[in-house]
C-alpha cells in the first residue's frame, strides 16, 4: 500500500469484517468446551478492530504524512431510543 487511497480501502475491508463478525457475537466473552476455545465477545473484537484502526492509520502516516483516522475526535453518545 503506497497511497491514501489504497489505505482507506483497507479501512473500509476492516470496518466490513468487522461489522459482519461482531453483529452475532455474544456480549460476554464464552468458552467453547468442545474445542477448547475462548469465544471473543463484541467487546473483545472491537478492542481488536480499534489496535488494527491504529496500527493501519500509523503505516499510513509514514508512508503517506496523512492520517486516515481522527482519534482525538470526540465520540458522540447515542441518546433516546429507537422507534
Amino acid at each position: 500500500m503506497t497511497t491514501i487511497e489504497e489505505f482507506k480501502a483497507e479501512l473500509a475491508q476492516l470496518l466490513e469484517a468487522h461489522w459482519a463478525s461482531v453483529k452475532n457475537a455474544p456480549v460476554r466473552r464464552g468458552y467453547n468446551r468442545t474445542f477448547s476455545t475462548q469465544i471473543p465477545s463484541k467487546n473483545d473484537m472491537t478492542r481488536a478492530l480499534q489496535a488494527n484502526i491504529r496500527i493501519l492509520d500509523d503505516m499510513c502516516y509514514q508512508t503517506t504524512g496523512h492520517n486516515i483516522w481522527d482519534f482525538d475526535e470526540e465520540e458522540v453518545k447515542l441518546k433516546g431510543k429507537p422507534k
